[in-house]
């Protein structure tokens, strides 16, 4: 679009330039005598339409000016959105490698990746089922996840969680994407999560370590697929029904 105002501008001003060249010869092919102080008079009458011609010109540059600090906006919002892929993505492997990094040896035998998630869900599932009463408070309840599951690896899950988080809070405060284009990041972070992975997720959350974790868990609505049980009307409780619903297009 600024291209086609550059190339009107110039066809204007070789046609005015044009003109002015070939007036004499004109004029005279008409039998008109050329006499430059009268001649000069009659070209005073055309000052209204000069300031016109200066006046399109003018809104031209304007006009110019304005689709290309846009086309230069859009392009930055692009790089933007291209960074900002690259950076969800390369998280997003980084949170699964992490994952399968994650261990615990209970006994003779060690656990590591999805298998150690599992034993840490079972460890904190069992416990806060037989003590719903004793450790209704989020708390209590962060409590006991700091000390069955959290303090056995914290090196591994803390990096694990601190990556989600990371990955979360990315998703929510990039300005080069919608809210549609949110909603669908965050189900691609939601879809490599198991039921698994949802409980710890869910108690972590519980803790103050874990900072903004709870605001982020309600906004993606990561508790959807949170089995029915003690545990899901325990984060029911301190979550609320917007962290285990749906959205409607969701």
């Amino acid at each position: 679009m600024g291209s086609r105002w550059t190339i009107v501008t110039g066809v204007i001003a070789i046609t005015l330039w044009l003109a002015w060249v070939i007036q004499k010869p004109v004029i005279q092919s008409f039998s008109i005598e050329w006499d430059s102080a009268t001649l000069g008079q009659w070209g005073d009458t055309f000052g209204a339409l000069s300031s016109l011609f200066a006046g399109c010109a003018a809104i031209g540059v304007v006009a110019t000016l304005r689709l290309q600090r846009q086309a230069s906006a859009e392009q930055k919002m692009d790089q933007d959105r291209q960074r900002f892929e690259s950076h969800f993505f390369q998280l997003l492997g980084l949170l699964r490698e992490l994952r399968q990094g994650v261990k615990v040896k209970p006994s003779a035998v060690a656990y590591t990746g999805a298998e150690a998630i599992a034993y840490f869900a079972s460890t904190i599932r069992n416990r806060a089922s037989k003590g719903t009463e004793d450790i209704a408070s989020a708390t209590d309840l962060a409590d006991a996840y700091r000390e069955v599951v959290h303090q056995r690896d914290e090196a591994g899950l803390g990096t694990y969680f601190r990556t989600l988080f990371n990955i979360l809070k990315l998703i929510s405060q990039e300005k080069s994407i919608t809210e549609p284009d949110r909603i669908f990041y965050a189900n691609a972070v939601r879809a490599q999560l198991s039921s698994d992975d949802l409980h710890l997720i869910g108690f972590n959350g519980l803790m103050p370590e874990s900072g903004k974790l709870s605001k982020y868990i309600k906004e993606f609505r990561l508790l959807k697929y949170m089995p029915e049980g003690v545990v899901r009307s325990i984060f029911l409780l301190h979550y609320g029904d917007q962290a285990l619903s749906g959205r409607n297009d969701d």
